[in-house]
């Protein structure tokens, strides 16, 4: 909880995690459509033409069509949108991380140095990991949060149409 401090746009990780809902509540739309569409493709032709009509099956198809042609705009809207925050949010908490490391090992004493653990590579090997476990930290979150709510998103439709 102490990096969150250290993430510069504080704004990105709302947008972040805003479009990590978008992306993850469109699977379950999708599989809601996509169910009306195979309701629609399975009644009986002459039945639905007699019952509702000669152009209610075409009328239908088109706008389910359309609805996911609108779905999978919002996915990859979504998708690229959280990929871009949370990308920029590690890259910021990187650099923030690193340049404080590195100022920490300036304000050491020259002596510090002369040690076989404190020498230049392995100094440098330990910034360059520790900050790339933060960076991967970061960037994984994204699809962690999609995955959440797409979980989330599914239970409240399965309860929904269920009950």
């Amino acid at each position: 909880m102490k990096v969150f401090k250290y993430n510069s746009p504080k704004y990105l990780l709302f947008v972040g995690c805003f479009f990590a809902i978008v992306s993850g509540a469109t699977n379950p739309i999708f599989g809601v459509i996509f169910s009306k569409v195979m309701t629609l493709l399975t009644v009986p032709y002459p039945l639905l033409r007699a019952w509702k009509g000669e152009n209610y099956l075409q009328e239908e198809i088109s706008f389910w069509c359309l609805m996911i042609t609108f779905v999978a705009l919002a996915t990859g809207l979504g998708v690229m949108l959280r990929t871009i925050s949370f990308g920029k949010l590690g890259e910021n908490l990187t650099y923030s991380i690193r340049n404080i490391l590195y100022l920490n090992i300036l304000e050491k004493n020259i002596g510090f140095h002369d040690e076989r653990e404190n020498n230049a590579s392995v100094l440098s090997a330990s910034m360059a990991t520790d900050s790339a476990y933060i960076y991967g930290c970061t960037e994984n979150a994204g699809p962690y949060l999609e995955a959440f709510f797409a979980l989330m998103t599914g239970l409240v439709f399965g309860f929904y149409f269920c009950w």
